[in-house]
Parts: C-alpha cells; structure tokens; sequence
C-alpha cells in the first residue's frame, strides 16, 4: 500500500496477492465379517486452488463541508478444483473492476448526509464447489456444483444522521448469479437430487432507523427499526 498526500487530495494506490489450496479427504468403509474395507464408490478427495491478484485506487478529497472517495479494484482470479472419484477438473479464469464512490456533506456539526455505492463479489464456498455425491437413500443425493460462478453485488445506500444519535438510512441492490440450492430429477437413473446453482437475480430494498442512548456513563443501549423487502428473479425451472 502507498499513500500520496497531495494538496488537492489523498491519493492511495495498492496491490494484494492471495492464494487459497484446501484438500478435502472424505473416505468411507464398510464393515464385512469383523475387518473395515474401503469404499471407492462413496470416498472421494476433493483439491481446490484458488489464486487472486488485484490492484486498486483511491482518492479521497475535502473542502468545506464536503468529503468524497472514489476508488476502483481490478481483480483477476484463477481456481481449478479437481474432484479424483468423478475423474474430472474444472478450472476458471475471470477478471472484475469493483468501483466505489462515497459523498459525505456535513452542513454543521449536528447534521451529516451521506451516500455511497459499491460493488462487491461473493465467491462460492469450497462445499459449494465439491462436485461429489452425498448419498441420503440410495436414489437421491447432494452434491456440490465445480462450474459454480461468483455473485456480483450493486448496492447504493444513503443515510442521515443527527447529533450522532439519529440515524436513518434507505438502501437498494442488486446480486447477479445468486447461489441457491435447486433440486433435480435425473429420470434416466432414477435419482432425486440436491446441487447449487446461479439460479438467477434478487433486488433487494430496506430503510433502517437507529436511537443510540445514553442515559448514564455505564449504560448504552442501542434501538433499531427495520423494514426491506427482498425480490427473486429466476427462470432457472424454465430452462430445459
């Protein structure tokens, strides 16, 4: 990271590198006359990499009774998951940019105005990804999904706040390739099961009020009312 006070603004530039390998052992036995023998049939090792570079940027400027921040993350990512009972690899590759943008007035010391937008991703857990079979009963089972992609978060918020202790805020956003459990019948084998999917887009709507108290210096206490509303959008049971 590297900070550049100019005297117009605050410039903060950056890079990160991650990189993630997680193994998951899963073996089963079964017991036959006293002794435990492996099952290749019901075992599997799950190998999962996943690597990460970004770069980003930041500026931050002041003046009156404004603030405002603008920034950008460019990000590229590479997994491969290799599943060794289902005899397959799957790798992915993508590239993002992530904007940010924050506006602050501050017209006196009791009354602060904001607004802000983000974008955001949301990866896929490591279970999510494991494409080996879980079986319930011998017709039906869950598994994991390799070809799972990331989710993709727009949100813009905007908020008030008085003396510090008045708070409302209103809110709206957007996910793309939401994560979620769907069901399916293979009619050819005879099986019922579970996996995850991008199974389509949700919009999501709330407005927020919080009283923050305190009454004595040994006691705080926080009150907050809630309302959101939450919308899928899917034809994920249309598709063929």
């Amino acid at each position: 990271d590297l900070l550049i006070p100019y005297e117009i603004a605050e410039i903060s530039i950056g890079a990160k590198a991650s990189s993630i390998h997680t193994i998951s052992d899963n073996r089963f036995s079964v017991e036959r006359s006293g002794q435990y023998i492996a099952d290749p049939l019901r075992s599997d090792r799950f190998d999962y990499e996943e690597n990460t570079q970004a770069i980003y940027a930041s500026v931050v400027k002041e003046w009156e009774k404004w603030e405002t921040q603008l920034g950008l993350r460019m990000e590229t990512t590479q997994t491969t998951g290799t599943s060794l009972a289902m005899s397959q690899t799957v790798r992915n590759n993508y590239f993002q940019l992530f904007p940010t943008a924050y506006i602050q007035y501050k017209p006196d010391d009791r009354n602060v105005f904001n607004i802000n937008y983000s974008r955001r991703v949301g990866r896929p857990s490591y279970e999510e990804l494991n494409p080996f079979r879980i079986y319930g009963t011998g017709s039906s089972y869950t598994a994991g999904n390799p070809f799972l992609r990331p989710s993709f978060y727009h949100t813009v918020e905007l908020s008030y706040s008085l003396n510090s202790k008045y708070i409302f805020t209103a809110y709206t956003g957007i996910v793309n390739n939401i994560h979620a459990r769907i069901s399916r019948i293979d009619t050819a084998n005879k099986t019922f099961f579970l996996t995850n999917d991008n199974a389509g887009t949700a919009i999501n709507t709330g407005i927020s009020a919080t009283l923050m108290l305190n009454p004595f210096e040994w006691l705080e206490s926080n009150v907050q009312l809630q309302y959101y509303y939450d919308k899928v959008n899917s034809d994920y049971y249309d598709e063929p």
